[in-house]
């Protein structure tokens, strides 16, 4: 039974410390459920989320992967990549996304992306490494293009300037012509 209560204390102690790095990163978007990316269909779009280390006083390295919505978006980097979060990042680094939405998708079809960060750990020592993730969701809605609107065509000024212009000569000539008549 001893063995038991050591084992969970332990279990619990390594959850509370993984817990305490992803404490440490923030991920935000432009995008989120009430407020979606809206692209219309056959629309491409580079977008991405945005990383934040302001807790504590580590350094964090993370791994990307987009873990929901493959059919539609994909990272611009390779997989593989490494985002070195340096301690007081404040949304200054960003992991982009291509999202493209096919041309046959109807108006008002939701999607949803999520991309999710792994830290990175050295594993020095052989003991247990343990990393931890977070996951960032962004909801995508397809939208009716807009109409272009044709606006109509103001009066140009210079139109108006040239008429006031040429009533005036007229009413000037006009002028000197009775002028003349009278003498």
């Amino acid at each position: 039974m001893n063995k038991k209560v050591i084992t969970l204390a332990v279990f619990f102690i390594l959850l509370a410390l993984s817990i305490q790095t992803i404490d440490a990163l923030g991920v935000t978007s432009a995008y989120y459920e009430g407020n979606p990316l809206t692209l219309y269909p056959g629309e491409t779009r580079t977008v991405g989320v945005s990383l934040t280390n302001m807790v504590g006083d580590q350094n964090i390295t993370l791994v990307a992967n987009m873990t929901k919505g493959t059919e539609i978006a994909h990272l611009l980097k390779p997989i593989e990549t490494q985002y070195f979060v340096p301690f007081g990042t404040n949304n200054e680094l960003a992991v982009d996304f291509v999202v493209s939405i096919p041309s046959t998708a109807s108006i008002g079809t939701e999607y949803s992306v999520e991309i999710t960060l792994t830290t990175v750990t050295s594993g020095a020592g052989g003991g247990v490494v343990m990393g931890s993730s977070i996951g960032k969701e962004i909801p995508i809605k397809v939208i009716s293009p807009t109409p272009i609107t044709e606006e109509k065509a103001a009066f140009p000024i210079w139109i108006i300037i040239a008429i006031i212009v040429i009533v005036i000569l007229l009413i000037i000539v006009l002028v000197i012509l009775s002028k003349k008549k009278k003498k």
